[in-house]
């Protein structure tokens, strides 16, 4: 006999799976995209992680960037080697604590951030697009569950 788990229940029930399903659809959107300028959808926020955090911050370093962006502490690491092999990140070590190092983009790491933000931004603009539903309330609506949810 068959055992019955989802008697009366379907996926559209459950947000998390939701959630799931249009996190994967739109990065799959965003790396065919990405593609074309040799960047991944991690990549490109790495890129932009350190861009923002230079930006609004006075040094940046991984510990800074790992929280920002909420993303694994090893796929952050391996991500950043990736791009400083590729030249697109400096790291130095930080002045006030050398056991650990400084990020910044390089010139072709900035260039690059600013092409696939352009990508990014037209992606989303249809992704999200403001005519089908409220996007004000649907980014407070994130925004209450990353700070619930946030280490």
């Amino acid at each position: 006999m068959k055992d019955i788990v989802f008697r009366n229940d379907k996926p559209e029930n459950h947000s998390g799976y939701l959630l799931w399903q249009i996190t994967n659809m739109r990065q799959k959107l965003l790396n065919n995209a990405l593609k074309k300028i040799e960047l991944t959808y991690p990549q490109f926020i790495i890129l932009s992680g350190i861009q923002w955090l230079n930006t609004n911050t006075e040094l940046v370093n991984q510990v800074k960037l790992i929280h920002f962006t909420k993303m694994d502490k090893s796929v952050v690491s391996s991500v950043l080697k990736s791009l400083e092999k590729r030249g697109l990140v400096i790291r130095q070590v930080d002045p006030l604590d050398t056991r650990a190092k400084t990020l910044q983009l390089s010139a072709e790491g900035l260039s690059q951030m600013k092409n696939a933000l352009a990508i990014v931004k037209g992606i989303d603009d249809v992704f999200f697009d403001e005519s089908k539903f409220d996007i004000q309330q649907f980014n407070s609506t994130i925004i209450e569950l990353i700070k619930e949810n946030s280490d």
